[in-house]
């Protein structure tokens, strides 16, 4: 089947899409280079896989995951129908990856730290299409693409969760058991993701028991957390298996913890209803004034709050009247005693003040007059 592919090389799919080089595929699909119009010769793969009963369905969920932007999905570009020789053909155009788990795997496998990248950004993508009510449908190696220096989900297999996936591909290692006998569910990629990350971690594949009961076989060795992980994963009952959430958290209980933390459990009751306060009953609490840095004053040594004194009108008349008395009654007082007072001074000043002391007329006694000469 391969050289039939290789025989399509250089052909032009709806005058848009030339078939630039074949690059794999299976029993079941084929995959070649191929490059957009617009933006001009930027790169691109497409995809062909036959066109079965449910080619609307395909059709229809290639052109919903054309709309999805997630940065851990790869990006798809277009989808049609066609015909390739004699083959009537689905096709996907989609963003082209350098590289895929499958081919580094066959060399080494993946250390511990490279599994902890591989998973995180595919744990991201699956929740994202959980939330949308899709499944991946086929998580396996090559559909852990790198792309644009990012790792990335392949969104070509997507499908309702909910609903039988009807046989338009064989089943593979890949597969969850229920799969074939049931409708899609989140733990089939649950499943899928379980086995893949055993041989991204061994470069084997778990073991299925012959008797179809019991859980695949793999190695205890496994580093942890990724043990426990595919311990709850590889389960038969997918009531039994583990969520994705609860493989994030096994993967970085740290970053989940501070999450929930800023999140309501949905384990704990919601508080009752408060009820609704009319606007004329809610009351705005009065400002609460701020603290003195300094302690006030005993009561003793406080001074005390100044008063305005306030006298009555009849007052100021009163006290008028009583001076006026007093004025009447101490004015002849005074004005009798003015006179004594100068009198007494004029006849002081009346007295001669050059008549002579008796002693100084004793000296002029004594004193004989000159003689004649």
């Amino acid at each position: 089947m391969t050289d039939a592919w290789k025989q399509c090389e250089g052909q032009v799919i709806d005058n848009n899409f030339p078939l630039q080089q074949y690059l794999g595929g299976t029993d079941y699909s084929a995959v070649f280079l191929t490059q957009l119009a617009d933006p001009p010769a930027q790169k691109a793969a497409i995809k062909f896989i036959p066109a079965s009963t449910s080619a609307d369905l395909q059709l229809s969920l290639w052109r919903r995951a054309a709309q999805f932007t997630h940065p851990n999905l790869l990006r798809l570009f277009g989808a049609g129908r066609c015909r390739l020789g004699n083959m009537d053909l689905l096709y996907v155009v989609m963003e082209y990856a350098e590289e895929d788990l499958s081919q580094i795997l066959p060399q080494r496998p993946l250390s511990t730290s490279e599994a902890r990248e591989m998973l995180e950004p595919v744990l991201d993508a699956l929740v994202y299409l959980h939330d949308k009510g899709l499944v991946h449908s086929h998580i396996k190696p090559s559909n852990v693409l790198a792309a644009a220096d990012r790792l990335k989900l392949s969104s070509d297999t997507l499908f309702p969760a909910g609903e039988s996936r009807r046989p338009s591909r064989r089943s593979d290692a890949y597969d969850a058991p229920e799969v074939a006998n049931s409708t899609l569910s989140v733990g089939a990629d649950v499943w899928s993701l379980g086995v893949t990350l055993v041989e991204a971690l061994t470069q084997q594949l778990p073991v299925l028991p012959l008797d179809n009961q019991a859980n695949p076989i793999f190695p205890d060795t496994l580093p942890q957390p990724f043990l426990d992980i595919v311990r709850h994963a590889l389960r038969r009952d997918p009531k039994r298996r583990c969520t994705i959430a609860e493989i994030a958290a096994c993967l970085n209980p740290v970053a989940v913890a501070a999450a929930a933390a800023q999140s309501v459990s949905p384990l704990t009751a919601p508080p009752p209803p408060v009820p609704a306060v009319p606007a004329a009953r809610l009351q705005i609490p009065k400002p609460v004034p701020p603290r003195p840095i300094l302690p006030p004053l005993p009561p003793e040594i406080a001074s005390p709050p100044r008063q305005t004194l306030v006298l009555p009108n009849y007052v100021v008349p009163l006290a008028a009247a009583i001076l006026v008395v007093v004025a009447i009654i101490a004015l002849p007082r005074i004005l009798s005693r003015r006179p004594e007072s100068s009198s007494s001074t004029t006849s002081a000043s009346a007295q001669p003040a050059s008549q002579p002391k008796p002693a100084e007329k004793a000296a002029r006694r004594e004193t004989p007059p000159p003689k004649p000469s």
